[in-house]
């Protein structure tokens, strides 16, 4: 439930500049940084700033959807990673450790049970 709960956001989420992640790049950061413990300041900061961008990218899809060139479809996605960008620093954290805590949370069970916890109390 919970890892399920993590991949739902993840796959809303992933590639905080809409740009391809691979699951090898997730899984060697986060093997690289299993050792390190995350704050719970820097977790509920993550879990914030996840759902805002899953909101954020669910009103740009639409309008890349609706673009009808390749020109239109890449400023969508510049003004998309640029509001994304912006909500996650406003959040406290930078990207590279949004996404460093994102791969953490989808290869490391505990990390993924610590933010679903903020995640929910986000939610209700």
């Amino acid at each position: 439930m919970i890892r399920s709960t993590i991949l739902t956001i993840a796959f809303a989420i992933l590639g905080v500049a809409w740009a391809p992640v691979s699951f090898a790049q997730l899984g060697q950061a986060a093997v690289e940084q299993a050792a390190k413990s995350y704050s719970d300041a820097e977790l509920q900061s993550f879990a914030e700033a996840a759902l805002e961008v899953k909101r954020i990218k669910g009103t740009y899809i639409p309008k890349l959807e609706a673009a009808e060139s390749l020109a239109e479809q890449q400023e969508v996605k510049q003004a998309a990673s640029q509001e994304i960008k912006r909500a996650v620093e406003e959040r406290g954290i930078s990207v590279d450790k949004y996404q460093e805590i994102l791969a953490s949370a989808l290869t490391n069970p505990e990390i993924a049970q610590r933010v679903n916890k903020y995640l929910e109390g986000i939610r209700a």
